[in-house]
């Protein structure tokens, strides 16, 4: 019993991602999952459009590529930042940088970068139902 539940070591999936200045410095950083009910309750921050866009799209790019279309960012307000904000911090991590590092990072991306780094976050999180893959009356 203990092998179906017990989950320790398990990391998730991790994707690795370049973050470039404007100067042209760069930092590697590792995208990594966020706990499903935090991401949920930051999601319902979310305008229905942009929501919409996240949820009916394949991947990140097409995620962001609807989004463009539809013209959803014009409609964002300070909740939603802050809530893509909070995903991203959750979901970013660097060996050698603190939590709070990472927050004063995020506070510095620009929209076109917050967006597409949330979108793929969730699609991190969410994508992963778990190690338990089945629920069954015993034979």
């Amino acid at each position: 019993m203990t092998r179906v539940v017990d989950d320790d070591g398990a990391q998730g999936e991790r994707r690795e991602k370049v973050l470039e200045a404007a100067d042209g410095a760069a930092l590697t950083v590792e995208l990594v999952e966020v706990d499903r009910g935090y991401l949920l309750d930051q999601v319902q921050k979310f305008p229905d459009d942009m929501l919409e866009a996240l949820t009916e799209a394949d991947d990140p790019e097409e995620a962001e590529r609807r989004a463009e279309e539809e013209n959803v960012m014009s409609g964002l307000d300070g909740s939603t930042i802050d809530a893509f904000e909070s995903i991203c911090a959750r979901g970013i991590e660097h060996k050698d940088l603190t939590s709070q590092h990472i927050e004063q990072m995020v506070g510095a991306f620009g929209l076109e970068v917050l967006f597409p780094i949330g979108a793929e976050i969730m699609e991190i999180s969410m994508g992963d139902d778990g190690g338990v893959t089945d629920f069954h009356e015993p034979n």
